[in-house]
């Protein structure tokens, strides 16, 4: 049946508009509105091309109705922005990007051409909404590849559009960490951090940090190893960022900057499967230090240690 209703439809639309200019503008008027009640029936039975169609004609014989018509004219143009709207909204939800963009861009014309401004700004907003949202799916899939810099390119796009957007730098320093490019990683978190993404920001800054810490240290560069496991640590602390900073400041010879790292390690993970190797290292470098008070403490917490008890037991009595 509404196979048939629609067919019926589509064949009128053929003729309506030459048939009402026989028609006296009252008669115009109501084939008008009868057109446009069909033109409803189309829309609620999902074929919004039809209903556009006769909203379309509707309004043209209403304005051939002049004055008498002009009422309907407005009802015609308000139908018209409407139908546009969800074809768009239509294509949006079904991803067609591409064509949900066109729809969105028409919709726009018609609503400021037809002055419903409201149709209008809502458009404007979704044509965004609908190219992000494009970007992002493109970006997604490019990830899921581990195609980083394709992901990037996409998320850049994305951050250009709207800047304050801080998911959007969150996303673009993600893929940039990902590619280990950390200088742009950081401008994107930092600028995601100042835009409501401050607790995943500092996270992947942590991530950054502690990535170039292991390089430095890696390269030998202690110094630089150092600072960039403190600066993973002000932006989220970090068991590791503590543990390879400690490594790195005993190689420095910073011996109470490796005592408090380590011990800031031991903190955030007290059931550590090194924790012994930990309290002999520290031991061992406070001996060498000369220091033996600090290092008769660390070796007498090993005492009944089962891998390192036997060795604290011969060196405390040397530390007297």
């Amino acid at each position: 049946m509404k196979k048939i209703f629609l067919l019926f439809l589509a064949a009128s639309l053929s003729a309506g508009v030459a048939f009402a200019q026989e028609q006296t503008p009252e008669e115009m008027l109501n084939s008008a509105i009868e057109l446009a009640n069909s033109g409803n029936e189309a829309f609620e039975a999902g074929s919004p091309d039809l209903a556009l169609e006769a909203f379309q004609q509707s309004m043209q014989m209403a304005l051939n109705a002049g004055e008498t018509g002009a009422a309907h004219v407005e009802t015609c143009k308000t139908a018209i922005c409407n139908i546009y709207m969800k074809m768009a909204k239509d294509a949006y939800r079904a991803k067609e990007w591409d064509k949900a963009v066109e729809l969105f861009n028409k919709t726009k014309e018609v609503a400021t051409e037809y002055g419903n401004e409201d149709v209008a700004a809502e458009a404007e907003s979704l044509i965004g909404n609908t190219k992000a949202n494009q970007l992002g799916t493109l970006a997604a899939e490019a990830k899921k590849l581990k195609d980083y810099a394709t992901a990037a390119s996409y998320y850049k796009q994305m951050v250009e559009m709207d800047p304050t957007n801080g998911a959007f730098a969150l996303q673009l320093g993600d893929a940039y960490y990902r590619m280990k490019d950390w200088d742009n990683a950081v401008a994107a978190l930092e600028s995601a951090m100042a835009n409501d993404q401050e607790v995943k920001a500092k996270g992947l800054l942590s991530n950054v940090y502690l990535s170039r810490c292991q390089e430095a240290l890696k390269l030998k560069k202690n110094q630089e190893a150092l600072d960039f496991a403190k600066k993973a640590n002000e932006y989220k602390e970090n068991a590791n960022a503590y543990k390879l900073g400690a490594s790195a400041a005993r190689v420095l010879n910073k011996v109470s900057e490796c005592e408090e790292m380590y011990l800031k390690y031991l903190e955030l993970k007290p059931n550590a499967s090194d924790a012994s190797d930990i309290k002999v290292t520290l031991a061992e470098t406070y001996r060498k230090a000369g220091n033996k008070a600090k290092a008769r403490e660390y070796f007498q917490m090993l005492v009944n240690d089962p891998k390192y008890g036997t060795v604290a037991k011969q060196v405390l009595p040397t530390l007297k």
